[in-house]
């Protein structure tokens, strides 16, 4: 199967909100890359193409605030080991927020070339 992923994807949970109906809905991510995430939803209600407002907790750090635009929703099991969720790729993220998500992913990448 052909993989069109650019950049490598870092399995881990952060905390993830999502602005859905007039309130913070939270969520939790499977996995990271450098320009998007992998969040954990039950029931996803979006449409690929729609651009959502998202939040993102780093370890230690404030909330990165952002706007997303969902590049896939899977709403089955079955269509992938992941479980159900929004692929989402990050738009319209600011220069500061972009630089703390980029030093995050770093590292990231670090922990996992030393062990």
């Amino acid at each position: 199967m052909f993989n069109s992923r650019h950049f490598t994807r870092h399995p881990v949970a952060l905390k993830v909100g999502i602005f859905a109906n007039g309130a913070w809905q939270d969520h939790v991510t499977v996995d990271v890359s450098r320009k998007g995430i992998f969040v954990r939803m039950a029931n996803p209600p979006y449409k690929e193409g729609q651009i959502i407002q998202i939040r993102i907790e780093l370890p230690g750090q404030r909330m990165l605030p952002s706007f997303a635009l969902v590049r896939r929703v899977i709403a089955s099991q079955l269509q992938s080991p992941t479980g159900t969720g929004l692929g989402l790729e990050f738009h319209l993220l600011a220069t500061e927020m972009l630089a703390m998500w980029d030093s995050y992913i770093l590292s990231l990448r670090a922990k996992r070339i030393s062990e």
